[in-house]
């Protein structure tokens, strides 16, 4: 399982080079928080690992990742939920003032802007 996991953190991490260094070109790279998300995700590993090997040791490693696991998805879950009834009460308080309710905002002169942007200059 570490070689799988391993290999595939290898993989994301050159695409990621990549595609930091051709958008950095644009300019639409943030330095500083690109390092302090480094720093964040090499301590997370490190914690992470310490702590798989911990619960092998005391041989409840299955259970704890489980539950672990199933906790971040209901905690996604009511987050996506809690999302969504903001925007219908928000909705909700729009239509009741009289104004237009839209999914998408709309230009100034009533058509909804265009969501294609050029090609990059490296794509072309």
């Amino acid at each position: 399982m570490a070689f799988a996991i391993g290999t595939d953190i290898a993989h994301m991490a050159g695409k990621s080079l990549i595609s930091t260094m051709r958008h950095g070109k644009f300019g639409n790279v943030d330095y500083k928080l690109g390092m302090i998300m480094l720093v964040g995700t090499v301590v997370g590993f490190e914690v992470g690992a310490q702590m798989v090997m911990w619960l092998e040791r005391l041989g409840s490693v299955e259970a704890v990742v489980r539950y672990l696991y199933l906790g971040l998805l209901v905690f996604i879950a009511w987050m996506v939920f809690t999302d969504v009834a903001k925007k219908k009460k928000k909705d909700r308080e729009t239509a009741a003032r009289g104004d237009e309710v839209t999914s998408c905002p709309r230009a100034s002169n009533g058509t909804r802007p265009s969501t294609r942007s050029r090609s990059p200059r490296w794509f072309i």
